[in-house]
Order: C-alpha cells, then structure tokens, then sequence
C-alpha cells in the first residue's frame, strides 16, 4: 500500500472460459478433458485505490512457447471495477486469447492433428445494486473465436465459435441469528453458444460454458 494507493502481483492464475474455449476448437488430449495448449506462465497486476469512490484494475498476460513442441499460447486481458455508494460496476476484456495445440481424438475414432485458436475480442461487464436490503444485478458477456484443425481429424478445417450470456436477478441475505444466515436469489438466465467444429468431444466442451456462472 501506498497512501490510498494499492497495488499486487499474483502468479499463476488463469481462465477457465479461455481454456474451454480451446476446448471447443478441438485442442484435446487423448481423454478429450483438458486443453492441450492451455494458459501457463499467468502473471496479474493488480492497482485500487479510493478517490471518494472504490477503484481497481488488472492487467494480466501469460505466454508458452515450447519450440520442442507445436503448443504455444498467449493471453492477455484486463478487469476494471468501481464502487461507488450502494453501485458497484465492473468490466472484463479479452485482449489476446491465441493458442496453438493438439487434437487427439483417438477415444471417439478419430486421429491425432493439429488445433489453432485464435480468440477475438471479448468482454464481461456487469453491475449490482443495492436495494432495500437486497442485490439486484446484471451481467452479459460475450466471447468470440476462431478455430482451426489440420490432420487426420473428422471435421477438419477454419470455424467460428461464438458465445453469449445474460444474468438478471436479485439476491437477499437475511441473518437469522448470531450463527445462521438465510441466502436467497431469483435469476433470469439467458445463454446461447455456437461451435461450427464438427468434432462432438469440442462441442461438449464448449457448450459447458453457458452453464457456468464464472469466467
């Protein structure tokens, strides 16, 4: 910390939404479970403060690049946030999301090539206000990416890859006593994903993401 000023580093972190997303464009192992050129190396900056309203922001970035393998792998992104009274207002953009990797697909009969992501701009942004003794929230996030696969690979060749994201709702906590608390929330979900890869293991993988609640 310095003054009202405070900043952090964090190793190793990651994405779950940018690794899946690799996912659907059919860089899989052998257990079609897990991204072969998956975020590795992650660093994040981190900077908040307080100027009559909360502030914070991150920069993160992480790189691979194994010449004695074809994966490779760069990430960057940044998250801004702000509270201000009873309003807290966010936002998550995707900057860079390439990655070069496997595809195995021998478990479902296929072959083992090759799988390029190129990921395009994507965002998350989001409020919650407080209201009456509740949360009442928004969020909508929007990814989009490019996939490619060469080799003896059923479904081989350049598709899209899109998905989106509504949440509203709102949220209540009641403290029953010293000990126990009462959480409560009603939430309007609406999702839609599109994978053009024809291969059904990357297809599973990225429909899984309109089914989690954080990227």
């Amino acid at each position: 910390t310095m003054g009202n000023m405070v900043y952090g580093v964090h190793f190793g972190g990651g994405s779950n939404t940018a690794n899946n997303l690799r996912l659907g464009a059919g860089q899989v192992d052998s257990n079609n479970l897990t991204a072969t050129a998956a975020e590795k190396n992650n660093i994040d900056l981190f900077v908040g403060g307080d100027a009559g309203m909360k502030w914070g922001a991150n920069l993160g970035y992480s790189k691979v690049a194994d010449e004695s393998s074809v994966e490779s792998s760069e990430s960057m992104r940044t998250r801004l946030g702000v509270i201000m009274g009873d309003l807290q207002v966010y936002a998550n953009l995707n900057l860079i999301n390439n990655s070069k990797g496997l595809s195995d697909l021998s478990a479902v009969g296929g072959g083992v090539g090759a799988a390029k992501f190129e990921g395009k701009l994507g965002f998350q942004v989001g409020a919650i206000q407080a209201w009456e003794g509740n949360s009442v929230f928004v969020d909508y996030r929007k990814f989009d990416a490019e996939g490619k696969i060469t080799g003896a690979i059923p479904g081989q060749g350049k598709e899209d890859q899109s998905i989106s994201q509504l949440q509203v709702g709102i949220g209540r906590v009641e403290r029953l006593n010293d000990k126990s608390n009462l959480y409560a929330k009603a939430q309007l979900t609406w999702a839609k994903a599109e994978n053009d890869n024809a291969v059904a293991a990357a297809q599973g993988a990225f429909g899984g993401l309109c089914d989690q609640s954080a990227y």
